[in-house]
């Protein structure tokens, strides 16, 4: 059946066999940017994703991750040399494009980009710490493990960082990862996203152009270039369970994409897999939601009900309507080409019955 969600399982051992052995890959495949989304729901525990096929071993929850900064980073004093030492054995260069990538900042204003800009930081709170038994390199380990890290990194672009590092550094960057954010770096890297059968009717070309080395796409809805991996989460689709929380299925670039996924999202669905609705959202905002219902018939199934009367209507909604105020229409008519290219007509005989008064 066309649309049947399916995981890529291609490298999902690798990442198992590293963690499981201690040895490092030289050499790391990089992530699809559908995959971006759920690698940072795995760096910082989030409720808002689905457990992937290949993936049984269970992650770190919030409160372990609680317990584990409470545990190394409580204070200066107690962080161990595993920890300390990460940063004088960091090349200036790794450290610079590993946190530029990461994006270090404390309190969204102080920005780290170097080991000058660290130093600079415990400079500015030396008042901070008088005991003299605390090291220098505790107090940068401390300071370090407070920086918060960009909501969406470019995991490509850290990809490309390992597999261009040589052993010594693959094994400082994996280091800070695991003692710093509690997790494998090359386990993160392993996440694979949901794939889907689309049909090729329903496939987009995009503008692209290259700078510096970072690839960017024109967002029609935006109006802008947009680093790849930003254009590619413009949609995002959420599952709504029984108990009401919310699971991310997928991201998409365009609405199109973002119907035709969650289309076969719930084509492949089990009639008791616990789903009651899909949402999806323009740039994190609330676009339309859609009830799951059963079929009729002998070959019952899950399908959708779109409550067409509430789709967004704030002016970025707009955008993506070819016609200022028509966002329904455009919604309504990308919605009917996507269920017939899949091959069905729930929205179709939902809008007749609508109009008929069924």
């Amino acid at each position: 059946m066309p649309g049947h969600a399916c995981v890529n399982l291609t490298n999902i051992t690798t990442d198992r066999d590293a963690f499981m052995s201690g040895k490092l890959p030289t050499y790391v495949t990089p992530p699809s940017l559908d995959a971006y989304p759920f690698i940072s729901g795995k760096l910082k525990f989030t409720n808002h994703n689905i457990a992937l096929l290949g993936d049984e071993e269970p992650w770190p929850d919030k409160f372990e991750d609680v317990g584990f900064e409470h545990d190394h980073f409580f204070s200066p004093d107690i962080i161990d040399v595993d920890r300390s030492s990460i940063l004088s054995r960091m090349s200036d260069s790794t450290f610079e494009r590993l946190f530029g990538i990461l994006k270090l900042c404390l309190n969204n204003f102080t920005t780290i980009t170097s080991k000058a800009d660290l130093t600079a930081l415990v400079l500015r709170n030396a008042d901070l710490y008088t005991d003299k038994q605390i090291r220098p390199d505790q107090i940068e380990a401390y300071q370090l493990s407070d920086l918060k890290t960009d909501e969406h990194i470019h995991w490509g672009d850290l990809t490309a960082l390992y597999n261009e590092s040589n052993p010594d550094q693959q094994r400082v960057i994996s280091d800070y990862f695991e003692h710093y954010k509690n997790r494998s770096l090359v386990r993160l890297l392993s996440v694979q996203a949901p794939c889907f059968n689309l049909p090729v009717s329903l496939d987009e070309q995009f503008l692209s152009k290259t700078e510096n080395g970072q690839t960017f796409l024109f967002s029609d809805i935006q109006s802008a270039w947009l680093r790849d991996d930003v254009f590619h989460r413009q949609f995002t689709i959420q599952a709504v369970m029984s108990d009401m929380e919310y699971r991310l299925v997928a991201c998409a670039p365009t609405l199109t994409t973002a119907l035709a996924k969650v289309t076969s999202f719930v084509l492949a669905l089990d009639r008791s897999s616990g789903h009651i609705a899909m949402r999806v959202l323009l740039n994190e905002k609330l676009l339309a939601v859609a009830k799951i219902a059963n079929t009729k018939g002998n070959n019952a199934s899950q399908k959708m009900i779109w409550n067409l009367d509430r789709i967004g209507t704030d002016n970025e909604f707009k955008k993506i309507s070819a016609q200022e105020g028509n966002l329904k229409d455009t919604f309504t008519d990308t919605l009917l080409a996507v269920e017939k290219a899949l091959g069905l007509q729930w929205s179709k005989v939902q809008k007749l019955e609508d109009e008929l008064g069924l």
